[in-house]
Parts: C-alpha cells; sequence; structure tokens
C-alpha cells in the first residue's frame, strides 16, 4: 500500500498542501509551527475517517474558515483508489472512487494505519478510557463485527446513562425500560471482553518481543487485561449501586488494560526513555498485528519520536522499521541532518521540508 499523491484545505492550521511521494520512507521536517503533524493526520483522517488528536471535526477545520477538504490517490494491491472527504456544518462526506460511503463504519479497515506521536504518553498518564480507545481502534480495523457490537453497545450505553442521569435530577425511573437495557447490554459486554481477551493473548507476545528489542533486553514489557464484570453481585444490587451513582457502573467501558515493567506500573516506575520505548513497541506491535490480519501492511506516521532516545534504542527501532514487516512510513522531525544521521539518502527515502512561508 502506497500513498500517491495528498491535498489539503483548511486542514487545521494549513490554507492548502500538495505533495507527491514516491519513496517507501518519506521524511518531513522543518521548525515547529510548519504544519508537519497536519500531513500526518490529514493521513491518519483519511484511513480511518478521524483525526488521531481530536475528537471534533469541527476543531480541525481552520481558523476563519467553514469547511475543510482532503483528498488522496492510494495504491493498493496494484490498484489505484482515490479517497476524498469533506466537512462543513457538521456534516462529514467521504467518497472512495467517487463512491459515497452510506455508513462511514464500511470504510474502517480497508487502509490501515498506525501513528505514533508525542501525545501518546495520554495511554499512560491518562484516565482507562484512553488505553480503551486504543485496543478498540486497533480491533475495529481488524474484526468488522467487533467494530458494529461496539456501536450498538455505545448507543444502548447512552440510553441507560440518560435513565440513569434523569433519575439523578428529578428521580423519575423507569425500571423495566432500564432492566431491558440491561439485559440487551449484557450479550455485548460478553462477546467484547471476549475479544478483547483474545486479541491480547495474540497481541502481546508481539509487543513483548519488540520491546526486548528496542530495550535491549534490559527489562520485560508486559500488559494486562482487567474486565470489571463483578459477577459476584445481582443484577438488583448492580441497578441499585447504578441509580444511586447516577451512572453506569459495569461493563465493557469501565475496562482496563495495565501497563508494566517488570512487573511495575509504567507511569509510576519507567523512566522518559522506557516510557517512549514502551509506547512506540505498543505501536509498532499494533502495525505488526494489522498487517498479520487485514492481509497488507499499514502506514506508519511518525510523529516526532527520536528525542528522549538513546543512540542504542534509536538504532534498534531503525532495525525493526526497515524490516520488510511494515508499510510505507512517513516521519517528522525538526532537524533533516538527524532523520539523514539515522536512514541515510537514497531512492529509498523521500525528504520534504517545511517552513513558515
Amino acid at each position: 500500500m502506497q500513498l500517491k499523491r495528498l491535498s489539503l484545505l483548511n486542514y487545521r492550521n494549513a490554507t492548502r498542501g500538495q505533495y507527491t511521494f514516491d519513496a517507501p520512507v518519506v521524511s518531513i521536517t522543518g521548525p515547529n509551527g510548519t504544519g508537519k503533524t497536519n500531513v500526518l493526520d490529514a493521513i491518519h483522517y483519511l484511513c480511518l475517517s478521524k483525526s488521531y488528536f481530536s475528537q471534533q471535526d469541527q476543531q480541525l477545520v481552520r481558523f476563519g474558515e467553514d469547511f475543510f477538504n482532503l483528498d488522496a490517490d492510494i495504491v493498493q494491491n496494484e490498484r489505484e483508489t482515490r479517497l476524498f472527504c469533506a466537512w462543513q456544518g457538521g456534516k462529514k462526506l467521504l467518497k472512495n472512487n467517487g463512491v459515497t460511503y452510506e455508513r462511514l463504519a464500511d470504510h474502517i479497515g480497508r487502509f490501515p494505519v498506525v501513528m505514533v506521536a508525542p501525545t501518546d504518553l495520554d495511554l499512560i498518564y491518562d484516565s482507562s478510557e484512553i488505553r480503551r480507545r486504543f485496543a478498540d481502534m486497533l480491533l475495529s480495523q481488524t474484526d468488522h463485527d467487533y467494530l458494529l457490537a461496539l456501536m450498538r453497545y455505545n448507543k444502548l450505553l447512552q440510553q441507560k446513562q440518560a435513565m440513569l442521569r434523569q433519575f439523578k435530577t428529578d428521580g423519575r425511573f423507569d425500571s423495566l425500560l432500564f432492566d431491558i437495557l440491561s439485559e440487551q447490554l449484557h450479550p455485548f459486554n460478553v462477546q467484547l471482553s471476549s475479544k478483547r481477551a483474545a486479541w491480547l493473548d495474540q497481541f502481546n507476545p508481539l509487543f513483548e518481543n519488540i520491546y526486548r528489542t528496542i530495550s535491549g533486553n534490559r527489562e520485560a514489557a508486559g500488559i494486562s487485561y482487567e474486565h470489571l464484570s463483578r459477577p459476584e453481585l445481582s443484577q438488583a444490587q448492580k441497578s441499585k449501586q447504578e441509580q444511586e451513582a447516577g451512572r453506569c457502573l459495569f461493563g465493557i467501558h469501565r475496562d482496563e488494560l495495565h501497563f508494566t515493567l517488570d512487573g511495575q506500573a509504567v507511569r509510576r516506575f519507567g523512566s522518559q526513555g522506557q516510557q517512549k520505548s514502551f509506547l512506540i513497541s505498543l505501536k509498532l506491535a499494533q502495525a505488526i498485528y494489522l498487517s498479520e490480519q487485514c492481509g497488507q501492511k499499514p502506514f506508519l506516521l511518525l510523529d516526532d519520536i527520536f528525542e528522549k532516545l538513546d543512540g542504542s534504542r534509536i538504532s534498534s527501532l531503525l532495525r525493526l522499521v526497515q524490516e520488510d514487516r511494515f508499510g510505507q512510513i512517513f516521519l517528522t522531525d525538526t532537524d533533516r541532518k538527524r532523520v539523514e544521521a539515522i536512514f541515510g539518502t537514497g531512492p529509498h527515502i523521500q525528504y520534504i521540508e517545511l517552513d513558515h512561508t
């Protein structure tokens, strides 16, 4: 899979941009604020119909404008596909070779992509929701049934949450409807938690092996999954606790992924270099998993990843990304000389330099 052309209009802080790509590795360098990350995020958006950095499309529109457009040509299995996406007035349009998707969910997984960015530290330090989102996005690209079940679960959950908020506000409560929603949520809880557990059984060995390579086998990294179902409580007990709290307390939306180094929490005991190595290993394992499950190598988007990595870790990372298990690589950095020292020059890499003009 190769991205040949990309154009942006009013996306983030970019008025417009036109790019052509002709190498397996594309380096985009320049000072901060020149739009390097815009290019990576536009690729991510076209592949998954969502930004990596913002949950609200309206925030992606350039200040003073009311729309954005993205347009790209991708060669996949020797066939060229044109993707076009437009957003205006709260409405999103996504076309594949001129045909509009009736459901955006049908687009997910067709063009696998993995982003590695400084904001990934949120995976370590932020709430469990961020870690669940990581797992959900990965599984949604490889398992369409998972995506559809997750969408249905979230819709039912919203209805149940609304009931609990209303009860907290004015005391009105429809116990029959509440029980029906709980019963409807149950099979999705079982299905989705089982798929998450099965995914992690496959994913962990990939991740652990990559971390050993990057770290030089200095420490052991691990991921564990905690499903907070509380089977010892009856439905009546759960219902009472949720009414008192005014929110849904049980289900896969409360699950947790635990990140550890030598059995200790990464967020508490990992150095900056170890944490960055952990996150990069996580994303490279994601790319390999996507490649194995989707049958095609995903785009690998590396946003300013060389800071806070020592020379040995960078060398190990370089050896990994140059293996045949990864697709076209796009990376950003403020220093072209640093990238050249790592990747060299030649037909394998294309250098694009941006400035403030």
